[in-house]
């Protein structure tokens, strides 16, 4: 199998044939598409040099890309398309309609097809996106390309000039003509971002501290749903439900065992976004139930009390993967509930004013 070529710095719009760039400045586009032509019919020996060199190949054959006059019709390519890519940058029906406007003998179709062409789609850590193309066709060595683009359109235009270099060299036609812009004293038509509500779910471990005389640790469960737009506007509500325990803990009198079981809602109106980080600020509020336990005392009780807590956390994510994540949480809040702990007449913790917490969970978003 050939190894896959390196990632490529891609300018917009941009081509790779044969693993190297092309750019072409917005004036010559209308012009450098013919000598793509004229490169791929030598490719595919449809074209001797010769005839390149004494201006003998047929007009219709630079102007459109179709074969001299007098071949015959070459039959529809079927082509299967598997594409994987976030869920706000494309859809397989948006990169298939761009392939089409390049090329008029390929016809798309349900897997399984006899040409088989995977693209996957994918940021990086640097913000940026990675695009990867495979086409597999019978009885040839498999084509495979990666390039790095700056937006989801950019990787688009050249995945979609790819698929049809690697398929049909004598039918790559240039994208439409961008029309030219509007006049300076008239405003830009304004677009919609693309937005899409995504649930989550995961599983962490979380700390709480001010409950007892020292740090509750246990796990934790997470899950919510965000509604993930191209703006500092993105809601996130996030729910963590959690069970700590803390025994052994020696005092004078006796010894004391806590276990506390709550849930936490955090409500997150904005978004700060960095390459693969995210930073939401947010509100939480978290309600549950906190049980003590005395032994080894004249008197061994137990007893259970009400816990709440509403303020204020912060929520930092890291997604090294289009659908998975790490997400750590920072909170502080005010008690509702500040109950006093002794073994009498020994008290050994007061419940403060203020609480906090944090916690950290891998997370899997669902398309």
């Amino acid at each position: 199998m050939p190894a896959e070529s390196p990632d490529v710095s891609v300018p917009n719009p941009v081509a790779l044939v044969g693993g190297g760039p092309l750019g072409f400045p917005k004036p010559l586009r209308r012009v450098v598409p013919g000598c793509l032509v004229v490169a791929a019919l030598l490719a595919q020996g449809q074209v001797a040099e010769g005839q390149v060199a004494e201006g003998q190949v047929a007009e219709g054959q630079l102007a459109q890309g179709q074969p001299a006059r007098g071949s015959a019709p070459a039959a529809l390519r079927q082509v299967s398309l598997d594409l994987s890519a976030p869920g706000d940058c494309a859809t397989a029906a948006e990169l298939e309609a761009r392939v089409q406007r390049r090329s008029t003998e390929l016809s798309i179709v349900p897997a399984p097809a006899p040409h088989a062409v995977t693209v996957r789609i994918a940021p990086t850590a640097e913000g940026r996106l990675r695009a990867t193309l495979l086409v597999e066709q019978p009885g040839e060595p498999a084509y495979r390309r990666a390039i790095l683009a700056d937006g989801c359109d950019e990787a688009l235009e050249a995945i979609a000039f790819m698929i049809a270099v690697a398929l049909d060299l004598t039918e790559v036609a240039p994208a439409a003509a961008e029309p030219d812009p509007p006049p300076p004293d008239e405003a830009p038509p304004e677009t919609t971002p693309s937005s899409a509500l995504v649930p989550f779910v995961g599983a962490g471990v979380q700390a709480l501290g001010a409950a007892t005389p020292r740090l509750l640790v246990g796990p934790e469960l997470s899950g919510g749903v965000e509604w993930l737009r191209a703006s500092p506007w993105s809601p996130t509500a996030r729910l963590t439900v959690g069970w700590a325990t803390r025994g052994d803990l020696q005092a004078e009198g006796g010894v004391a065992e806590f276990v506390l079981l709550a849930g936490t809602l955090e409500l997150c109106p904005l978004q700060a976004r960095s390459g693969a980080f995210s930073l939401r600020p947010c509100a939480f509020g978290t309600l549950g139930r906190l049980r003590a336990t005395g032994s080894r005392t004249l008197e061994p009780q137990s007893a259970s009390r009400p816990w709440w807590v509403l303020g204020g956390s912060v929520l930092l994510t890291w997604e090294p993967l289009s659908r998975l994540r790490l997400t750590a949480a920072a909170r502080a809040g005010a008690i509702g509930v500040r109950d006093t702990f002794e073994f009498e007449p020994h008290v050994f913790h007061r419940v403060p004013a203020w609480a906090p917490s944090a916690g950290i969970a891998a997370e899997v978003r669902f398309p």
